[in-house]
């Protein structure tokens, strides 16, 4: 009964890491593909990283380590 919860903890992390990802790797290309008259295509790239693939993908990679570690600690060997 206890692993039952690592158990359902495991895809929920995998899925939530995954989309996470997803999602700022989309934000990111989005916000550093739009052209502004005040910044560089170059600036424009590095404000898209800073605000949305390092905090959302970061947040998402965090997720999936999570995922791993309960998957090689709790689920591996069941």
């Amino acid at each position: 009964p206890a692993r039952d919860g690592w158990r359902v903890a495991f895809p929920v992390l995998l899925v939530l890491g995954i989309l996470a990802c997803l999602f700022g790797l989309a934000a990111f290309l989005l916000f550093g593909s739009t052209g502004s008259d005040t910044t560089t295509p170059a600036e424009d790239w590095l404000i898209g990283a800073i605000c949305c693939l390092l905090p959302i993908g970061g947040l998402g990679a965090i997720l999936l380590a999570f995922g791993g570690a309960i998957w090689y600690t709790r689920i591996r060997d069941s």
